[in-house]
């Protein structure tokens, strides 16, 4: 939930100075990232950078004062950071269709744009109204489902891989396995206590962004956040999201889209950054299916975007 929350204060930081000046160094401060980390977020959460939010909110801000108020246009654009009324007037109308003035004697209906937060909470799932938690996910369960998944750190052991000349791992990902269980490193975990009971991840991350071939693959346990890391074994801090769970060969991102409110905004959206294989086993004991072994189900993060 961290990470949400410090999404939702950046938001709110936003809003506050939508006629002032934004730094984005100040929403780095908040959101203790890089700002493209948050460009990324909004575009696969909202349909939209980060910066295109805020055109759009300091222009929906532009059309109530100029429906409520007798301020020249030029001190509007001013106020919203546009360096001219020309500048001010080609972005209006580029996002509304009629110029700023049209608008204000016009009384066409603009479609406002209104603030959006993220949340975890859920109020419509296709008919059902309640989220199981990720510790409820059970072995033998096929169906798509979306879980509430807390701050938790996966334990385990890593090997680096090419996704794009080898993109299932080819030997080095089933030779990790093999090491994961023939060397110990299962068995040094069973005093911890997991998130999921039973299984296991095959955790995929730390992807590149176009300009190296390089991913990170983790066979892990899931714990609860700040679990103590035994000697001999890598760990990633994951922040609370949703997860979709979905079969192996199911499009992750087909599942999430079937979860979505009525409106322009998209309920929940898969978050760009890590997708795990879970492995329950009892389903290694006894595979579900015959030609899938160990069988195994893709988990993807994702958030709900609300208007507000």
């Amino acid at each position: 939930m961290e990470w949400i929350n410090k999404v939702n204060q950046a938001i709110s930081y936003v809003e506050k100075n939508l006629c002032g000046e934004i730094q984005y160094n100040e929403i780095e401060r908040i959101i203790l990232s890089p700002i493209d980390v948050l460009q990324k977020f909004f575009m696969l959460n909202a349909g939209i950078t980060l910066t295109e939010y805020i055109r759009r909110r300091k222009l929906n801000e532009a059309v109530k004062t100029l429906r409520n108020s007798n301020e020249k246009i030029i001190d509007i654009a001013i106020k919203l950071g546009y360096g001219s009324s020309d500048s001010f007037s080609l972005a209006f109308k580029k996002l509304y269709g009629i110029s700023p003035s049209e608008a204000r004697i016009s009384y066409a209906t603009l479609k406002p744009f209104p603030r959006i937060m993220f949340s975890l909470s859920i109020t419509y799932i296709e008919g059902e109204t309640a989220m199981k938690n990720i510790s409820e996910i059970k072995p033998f369960v096929e169906e798509q489902e979306i879980f509430i998944m807390p701050e938790i750190r996966i334990v385990g052991i890593e090997v680096r891989f090419k996704y794009r000349s080898e993109p299932e791992g080819e030997n080095t990902i089933p030779a990790l396995w093999e090491k994961f269980f023939a060397e110990g490193f299962a068995a040094g975990l069973d005093k911890l206590p997991k998130i999921i009971p039973n299984a296991w991840l095959g955790w995929t991350g730390d992807c590149p962004d176009g300009e190296s071939d390089w991913c990170s693959y983790i066979v892990s346990g899931a714990y609860p956040s700040g679990t103590p890391v035994p000697d001999g074994y890598v760990y990633r801090d994951l922040y609370a999201s949703c997860v979709a769970k979905g079969e192996y060969g199911d499009d992750l991102y087909e599942v999430v889209s079937k979860f979505k409110p009525k409106g322009f905004i998209t309920n929940y959206h898969p978050i760009s950054g890590w997708n795990a294989e879970l492995y329950f086993d009892a389903e290694k004991e006894n595979p579900p299916k015959k030609d899938c072994f160990p069988f195994w189900r893709w988990l993807v993060p994702c958030v709900k975007v609300e208007e507000v």
